[in-house]
């Protein structure tokens, strides 16, 4: 389990987390990044910089359709994925413009997840916390 406080450094403040990344190749990811949390996203979504970085080769073309309708076509690559403490990924992302790494809800929906948006915590565990969830101070 992991606790952090929401980054002051995104406006608005948002939940980010510590990550390591490495290819797919079975060997334990090392290279440490930062990635936001983005339950809005079906997808994990990595920058076309850290696709370089580890020179990631591209595994297929997928497509989305946007706001408007449009659509538009994006590579996808495997990759390894640690949450420290947490959990081990090796999952297909998207390759995008994005600043940062936004994990969507092919990594949050293995995990459970709390968000303390008045106390900007965040707390990720693989399971479910023993006892019961914490107050939202409303009857």
């Amino acid at each position: 389990m992991i606790q952090k406080r929401d980054s002051t450094a995104l406006q608005p403040a948002a939940p980010i987390i510590d990550v390591l990344l490495g290819d797919s190749d079975g060997q334990p990811p090392t290279h440490p990044a930062v990635a936001q949390l983005d339950t809005g996203a079906d997808r994990t979504v990595i920058p076309l910089d850290v696709v370089r970085w580890l020179g990631l080769q591209q595994v297929r073309t997928g497509q989305a359709v946007v706001a408007g309708g449009g659509v538009i076509v994006f590579s996808i690559y495997e990759i390894a994925i640690t949450i420290p403490g947490v959990m081990d990924f090796v999952l297909e992302v998207a390759a995008g413009d994005e600043p940062h790494i936004l994990l969507g809800r092919d990594v949050l929906n293995a995990l459970h997840t709390h968000l303390d948006g008045p106390g900007r915590m965040l707390t990720i565990s693989a399971h479910p916390p023993a006892g019961p969830p914490p107050s939202t101070g409303t009857p």
